[in-house]
């Protein structure tokens, strides 16, 4: 047996990708003769002779097989430089008739394919769901998160990657387990004599202090925009939090400000709102941006990661609103890596002078 043979099946086994894996030659050598320590204990073992001995043995086994229109390694003997690795076939750990049992409400097709899914846990789960699907028909529509215990014993596994991936193996959406993704709670402030029928402008911002900022200013009916709710979107918060505002206000046709850092954070915050929700009707709150920009003083340099298609977008909405100016004072604070934050926003500063829409 080649001597550099096991090695490299050795080196084969701990691969977790269970596809098959596109490889290069010379990489496998170099691997070899790092494992080996030095090119002198290599050459003694054989050297590239062996190497080629060992390669063509795990060619004749199955487990390495040649890339289609490959080129040559130079080497004499040849060898191609590209190569494919073929993980090895594993049997079906799951009975044949058990499967078959539950196929009529869960697609095992990727089990089937990878063995290697086959675990115990795995066919916990489907079973669990299997059994819930069967007796569903009275259940009652519940969070994600009761549904999760109910049927994993774990609260979050459905709201998380795996638990997610697991939905889509088995062919099963979140709603068919009667269950429901609920949106998270957010502060709020109602201006003060309205009912909930009465609304129709609501202000997004992003942060605490600028948020009882804006209620102090509210009970002064001093606030810019008028808006009869003020909500605290908390940063990145909001961009999951958002949703559960139309659980609790009534269907009604709103027209939303926001306002939040000078910033790249700031600006993809925005953005995704206005993605993630393309129907709801979203402005920047440019009377607000405007009074940031003018009495800034300072110049905060900013390390934020720099989308942009981002300040694309922002750049556009201002752009179709006529807001030149501040279109432009965007633009350059963008190109400077200079920020503003919220809190330039206070009582003292939105009262000296005043601001237009």
């Amino acid at each position: 047996m080649p001597y550099f043979y096991e090695r490299l099946k050795s080196y084969f086994h701990s691969f977790k990708q269970q596809s098959k894996k596109k490889l290069n030659i010379e990489e496998l050598e170099q691997f070899v003769i790092t494992e080996l320590n030095s090119f002198a204990e290599y050459q003694k073992l054989g050297g590239y002779q062996e190497f080629y001995n060992s390669i063509q043995l795990l060619k004749k086994d199955g487990v390495l097989v040649p890339v289609k229109k490959n080129k040559p390694n130079g080497r004499d003997p040849i060898l191609p430089v590209h190569w494919w690795f073929i993980p090895p076939h594993n049997e079906s750990k799951w009975e044949a008739i058990k499967m078959l049992q539950m196929s009529d409400k869960i697609k095992l097709n990727s089990y089937k394919s990878n063995p290697l899914l086959q675990t115990e846990d795995e066919w916990n789960r489907i079973s669990s769901v299997y059994h819930f699907l069967k007796n569903s028909t009275n259940r009652e529509v519940i969070s994600r998160e009761e549904r999760s215990l109910e049927l994993f014993n774990d609260e979050k596994f459905l709201s998380e990657t795996e638990g997610r991936a697991f939905l889509s193996r088995i062919g099963v959406a979140l709603g068919d387990l009667k269950a429901e993704a609920h949106g998270e709670p957010f502060v709020f402030w109602l201006q003060p004599g309205k009912e909930l029928t009465d609304i129709n402008t609501v202000l997004i911002v992003e942060n605490k202090s600028f948020f009882h900022t804006c209620v102090k200013l509210m009970r002064r009916n001093e606030l810019l925009l008028n808006p009869q709710v003020i909500i605290y979107g908390e940063g990145k918060h909001i961009e999951n939090s958002f949703s559960f505002f139309f659980e609790m206000f009534p269907k009604n046709e709103y027209h939303f400000y926001y306002v939040g850092d000078i910033d790249p954070e700031g600006w993809g915050i925005y953005y995704r709102l206005l993605q993630n929700f393309p129907n709801t009707n979203f402005q920047l709150a440019v009377p607000l941006y405007q009074k940031m920009i003018e009495i800034s003083k300072k110049d905060i340099t900013v390390n934020h990661h720099k989308n942009e298609n981002h300040l694309g977008f922002i750049i556009n909405e201002l752009d179709s609103r006529g807001e030149y100016e501040i279109k432009d004072n965007v633009n350059e604070l963008w190109i400077q890596n200079i920020r503003i934050p919220q809190e330039v926003l206070t009582i003292e500063t939105l009262s000296r002078g005043e601001v237009n829409e």
